[in-house]
């Protein structure tokens, strides 16, 4: 099998209730990747196969103030601020498929994945002079379980939607300042299930052959 998946989001000031506590503020976040792979199925409904990925995010803050007013005692602003990610992915993963109707049209997806992820990003704040900047590099492991759905379009073409839930992982980000000084490491690794909405992934799915019934 043939396949490629992408996911695209932004992020503004409309997007959640928790703006409701924000004055002032002045948000936007973008974020796209796209993974293309390939896979063999050794059996009926299932598979192995390989995945590379790209992703891109960037995002600015120009401006925001929180005051929850003077019983809360908090108050805070920030402004100028943004950040620019990118990041490539490696992937192995074996995939179950799982028939919801007789005519094999719909199925359930399956599908546990083992992942590898390399990348940088850069933030900045301030404006004009003022402005200072900072780097990080960043390593992810990540044994993932992805479920989802299937649909055959057509004989041999399927679009398929699946969404992380989580697993085990270790990330560790390296920090460094704009003349390339490290200034900082932290890492951290987790055991957790949860359904993650930025984790939704649309694709579609190309059988490059299909072997004869007997």
């Amino acid at each position: 099998m043939l396949g490629i998946a992408a996911s695209y989001g932004t992020l503004d000031v409309a997007d959640t209730d928790i703006m409701l506590l924000l004055d002032d503020i002045n948000l936007g976040l973008r974020r796209a990747a796209v993974m293309p792979y390939f896979a063999y199925a050794y059996h009926d409904n299932l598979s192995v196969g390989m995945r590379f990925g790209y992703e891109y995010l960037t995002g600015d803050l120009g401006n925001v103030a929180l005051d929850l007013g003077s019983a809360a005692d908090l108050s805070f602003s920030l402004s100028d601020i943004g950040i620019k990610s990118e990041s490539y992915a490696w992937s192995l993963f074996h995939r179950n498929y799982i028939g919801l109707d007789r005519r094999g049209i719909v199925g359930a997806i399956l599908e546990a994945e083992v992942l590898v992820k390399t990348g940088s990003s850069s933030m900045y704040t301030g404006v004009g002079d003022a402005r200072n900047y900072s780097v990080s590099k960043n390593f992810a492991a990540k044994l993932n379980i992805n479920p989802g759905l299937a649909v055959y379009v057509l004989p041999e073409v399927c679009v398929t939607v699946t969404v992380g839930i989580g697993g085990l992982s270790y990330k560790q980000v390296k920090q460094y300042d704009a003349t390339g000084v490290l200034t900082g490491e932290r890492w951290n690794s987790a055991l957790k299930f949860k359904l993650n909405i930025a984790d939704i992934q649309i694709g579609v799915v190309a059988h490059l052959w299909n072997k004869k019934k007997n």
